[in-house]
Order: C-alpha cells, then sequence, then structure tokens
C-alpha cells in the first residue's frame, strides 16, 4: 500500500515521542495515536478550492471525471495519460489511389482513441496524418494499421508507427493524474474521482508500532479497519487489547458532497477480531436515518479519530467489581453504587464487555466528569479520577464519545478501605453517560 498524506500545513504538523533508528515512536506508558482519516469518491469544486483544507491528498490518484472550461489543475499533476505530439513511422506504401480517414489500428500499449488519415496516389507515394490524438499513450508505444485496411496486404504494407513524445493532457475530461501538490490554479466546477482508498494523516503515534488501515478487501463497504503494521507482518504478539484500548471519535461526520438537508452519519468504534482475538480496530460510518442502519462508504473527510492503548504491566486486580450488578445504572449522569469493603486499594482500572461512552449534549459546551471511591476511615468520597469532556460540535452536534474500557488506569495514595464508587458529570447533560452496562472497576494494591 502506497504512502499517501496530507501536505497541508505541514510546517505546523508535529510528532510527538521518542524517535528511535528505525523511525517508529516509542512509549513505556500508554501509547497515543492521533490522526485524520480522509477517503474520497467524487469531488467537486466550488469556486474557492475548499476541499480539504485547500488542497488535494498528495499521493492519491484522481481522474478528471468532468472537466469545466476554465479549471487549471497543471501545477497539482503528475500526468498518467498523455496525447500523441509527434511519431515516426514505416511502411511500404501499396499501389492503390485512394483516402482512409480515420484509422485506429491496434496498439501494444495502454493508449486508446487515437486515429490517422491515409492517402495513396497509386504510383508509390502516400501520406499519413494524425486525425484524433487520443489518450494514455506513452513514449515508444506501437500502433499498428493493417496493409488491408489501406488497399494493400499485410504483413507487406502494414503501416508501424511509433511514438515518440506525448503531452500531458491534464485539463480535460478523462485526465488521470498523482496529486503532487495542494491547490489547483483554478477549481470552479470539475469533478475529481479519486481511487478511495483510505488516507491517515498522522499527527502523533506513540504506540511503538504503524497503524495500516483498510477499506476494502473482505470488509463491508462503510467500514475501515486497522491492524498494527508488525501483525500484517505475521507477528500475531502485537493484538490490540479491548479492555486497555480507547477510542475517541467525531459522533457525527459530514461528507463531502452532503448538501445540509441530508442527514449527518454518525461513527461507531470498537476493538474487533478478523483472523485472531482482538486483533483490529475497526471503525464503521452508518446512516441512523432509517431501519435498518446502512453503513455509508467513501464519507471520512478529514474525520479525527485517537486511540490510547494503556501498557502497564499486567497484574491480578484484588477484586473487579461488575458496575450493573452491583446495581449501577446504565444511562446517567451521577450515579453511585455501594459494596462489601475492599482493604487497601491504590490503582483502579477499567475493563468491559462491550461498550461504555460518555458524550456532552449540543446544550453544553463540556463537563466535568469524576470518578470517586468511598472512604470508610474518612467516612467520605474521595476523587481518583477527573477529566473535562469538551464538545467540540458545540451548538451542532453533542461532542465525540469518550470510551471507558482501557481509559481508566489511576494510582493513588493508600486507601484503608472502599466500600463505594461514584461517578459523576458535572454539568450533566441529560444522561452523559451511557451503555454501562458491562463495565468492570478493577482494584489493585
Amino acid at each position: 500500500m502506497a504512502t499517501k498524506y496530507i501536505i497541508n500545513n505541514l510546517a505546523n504538523q508535529t510528532i510527538s515521542g521518542d524517535l528511535d533508528i528505525q523511525g517508529k515512536l516509542k512509549s513505556n506508558g500508554t501509547g497515543v495515536y492521533r490522526a485524520l482519516l480522509s477517503q474520497t469518491g467524487p469531488i467537486t469544486g466550488d469556486g474557492f478550492d475548499s476541499n480539504f483544507i485547500n488542497g488535494l491528498i498528495v499521493g492519491e490518484t484522481y481522474e478528471i471525471t468532468d472537466y469545466v472550461a476554465g479549471d487549471d489543475f497543471s501545477n497539482v499533476a503528475d500526468v498518467q495519460s498523455g496525447r500523441i505530439i509527434t511519431f515516426d513511422s514505416f511502411w511500404t506504401i501499396p499501389e492503390s489511389n485512394s483516402y482512409y480517414p480515420g484509422l485506429t489500428g491496434t496498439t501494444n500499449g495502454s493508449g486508446n482513441g487515437a486515429t490517422f488519415d491515409v492517402s495513396t496516389n497509386g504510383i508509390g507515394g502516400g501520406s499519413l496524418s494524425i486525425n484524433s490524438v487520443g489518450i494514455d499513450y506513452a513514449i515508444n508505444d506501437t500502433i499498428t494499421i493493417l496493409g488491408t485496411d489501406i488497399g494493400g496486404t499485410t504483413p507487406l504494407n502494414d503501416i508501424i508507427i511509433t511514438i515518440t513524445e506525448v503531452t500531458p493532457l491534464v485539463n480535460a475530461t478523462g485526465c488521470v493524474f498523482i496529486a503532487t501538490g495542494t491547490t489547483p490554479i483554478i477549481w470552479g466546477n470539475s469533478v475529481l474521482t479519486s481511487v478511495g482508498n483510505i488516507v491517515a494523516n498522522v499527527l502523533e503515534n506513540t504506540l511503538g508500532d504503524d497503524i495500516v488501515w483498510f477499506d476494502d478487501g473482505p470488509f463491508s463497504s462503510g467500514v475501515y479497519v486497522g491492524f498494527f503494521n508488525e501483525y500484517i507482518n505475521n507477528n500475531y504478539n502485537y493484538n490490540i487489547p479491548p479492555n486497555k484500548t480507547q477510542i475517541t471519535t467525531p459522533s457525527a461526520i459530514v461528507p463531502i458532497g452532503y448538501s445540509p438537508d441530508q442527514n449527518v452519519l454518525t461513527m461507531a468504534s470498537f476493538v474487533g477480531s478478523f483472523l485472531s482475538d482482538s486483533d483490529a480496530i475497526i471503525l464503521s460510518v452508518l446512516d441512523v436515518s432509517g431501519l435498518p442502519f446502512t453503513y455509508v462508504p467513501d464519507s471520512l473527510y478529514l474525520t479525527p479519530i485517537e486511540i490510547k492503548i494503556n501498557t502497564p504491566q499486567e497484574e491480578t486486580p484484588l477484586i473487579s467489581i461488575d458496575w450493573f450488578a452491583e446495581g449501577g445504572d446504565t444511562d446517567f449522569d451521577t450515579y453511585y453504587i455501594e459494596f462489601p469493603p475492599i482493604l487497601n486499594v491504590t490503582r483502579l482500572t477499567t475493563s468491559i464487555r462491550g461498550i461504555a461512552t460518555a458524550h456532552v449534549h449540543d446544550d453544553f459546551e463540556s463537563s466535568d466528569l469524576t470518578i470517586d471511591l468511598y472512604d470508610n476511615s474518612i467516612e467520605d468520597w474521595v476523587t481518583v479520577w477527573s477529566y473535562t469532556l469538551i464538545n467540540q460540535n458545540y451548538d451542532a452536534e453533542s461532542s465525540a464519545d469518550l470510551h471507558f474500557p482501557g481509559n481508566i488506569d489511576v494510582t493513588f495514595s493508600n486507601i484503608p478501605s472502599v466500600s463505594g464508587i461514584r461517578v459523576t458529570s458535572d454539568p450533566g447533560s441529560n444522561q452523559t453517560y451511557h451503555d454501562w452496562g458491562g463495565l468492570h472497576f478493577n482494584f489493585f494494591n
């Protein structure tokens, strides 16, 4: 899979982490992966060149599927198709006297559409000229016009045409090019169609390995799957731990070409399995406006994603508490549960079967989240974890989901006796927390 990247604001892009000689980024604690994911089908200029923040995806292959006169892509294109400029020819002219217009012949390359006009005078003379230049021809391609098409015989009177020069066919419908720059000179209303492969613009990666993304093959259209690079190379130790992985994505996205009156799309994410247990990050983009829900392909447009993987040394917890089994609500703003005392607690983690999230609704700019433990020795609650969840889509949509599996791993001063957990949100936003039916809290000393 070819490397692709978005070059916009390149001078301002940074990668944080310790860089080793192989170029991988490593972390001994929590690994972080932040990227902008894009996948494109047809995209149309709007006169302001604002698609992809004034640019095209460098390294992506585009075809001009509808060229509008006046647009100019010549500064951004490594053109893969071309038209004939000059050619050499070799032929034995037959003794015929006629005019043969628009002959196509056959080529040994991938070019098509070139036609030629042939004239013969009956006394061994003749002429050959190009009628239509065609596209996709390369230097040294040959075109053969049979002698039988010009009143002679084959192979004696065959015309062998060798292409000696081509010119890039940039500003025309059918041009195929690889993007090499950011902003076309003029992009008014022409339609470009990319090959549509997912593109990851990685802003930070301290996971210790690259994530390679796929959106084709055995996967459903509209489902995007990320594997560790080492896993693809048959290193099956590079699985993704579900209980220690937090994935944060927008709760809603608007792809290119969606009009304001269309439904925004919902994005879901989880750790899943394809070839072995827990080997992939799986994202899906869904239209939930009707039933059944449908996957929507070609829908990512500079979509931010953050993956955190907690990698501390494995330990056996003192005990694990099932939030729901102990009476905890599944959807709430603030809730607490009680249980028999757990002695000498210094660390708390979360794990889950399913999902457990929090998000801020569109009436609120943010919410302060906390997890408190009840300390019997002082008969009061002690805050052991806090987080301010920002609504990036304030006035538009609810915030991105904060996923609790793998997100919580905190240590604190010894609490002699713990007999309760309280989870709060301030302000509450009419069920800040969702789907907590399978969440477990793990206590360690």
